[in-house]
């Protein structure tokens, strides 16, 4: 009997010590602030900002060797094309928003993405990141977004929003200038 009350205790010890909570690691910043080139990571997700490009033209290039003629940024103004990589860090798909990137200047001005198809800058093809993307899990996708940004414009910030990826973090901003 003494035998099967210590090897019950015994098991009960084990299941016990089996559902204590591990330790809560650190919290996860609401903000990162990075500079051009460097990449934010949370703990589902890898946003890279790995190049921009302003220029004053560009052409629309709906088809395959069939370019629309240039469109040229409005008076005062310029076209900012930034090269994104986004990871999926996690085991689940997710899915992307190219409307999860923004830019705001030093005067709170918000600048909202700009929708395009395959456009043509200096004789290069640019393809967009895509209104809505899903990515597998260990998989990343890469492309690029435009604004169109007054040339006197100052403090300039790129945004990306990551509350539709729930991953404790709100937000993450590359300073440009």
């Amino acid at each position: 009997m003494r035998k099967w009350l210590l090897a019950g205790l015994l098991i009960l010890a084990v299941v016990v010590s089996g559902c204590t909570q591990p330790e809560p690691g650190p919290e996860p910043p609401a903000e990162i602030t990075l500079r051009l080139g460097e990449t934010a990571e949370t703990s589902n997700l890898e946003v890279s900002v790995l190049s921009l490009e302003k220029v004053e033209e560009y052409e629309r290039c709906p088809q395959v060797n069939l370019c629309l003629p240039k469109e040229n940024a409005p008076e005062g103004e310029e076209f900012y094309f930034f090269q994104v990589k986004i990871m999926n860090l996690g085991d689940s798909r997710v899915y992307i928003n190219n409307s999860d990137f923004s830019m705001t200047d030093s005067e709170g001005k918000q600048y909202e993405i700009e929708v395009f198809d395959k456009i043509r800058v200096s004789g290069r093809d640019k393809r967009p990141l895509g209104l809505v993307r899903s990515i597998a899990p260990n998989r990343s996708t890469e492309g690029f977004i435009l604004f169109t940004i007054p040339k006197d414009a100052k403090g300039l910030k790129l945004i990306y929003d990551f509350s539709s990826t729930w991953s404790g973090t709100n937000s993450a901003t590359w300073e440009l200038d």
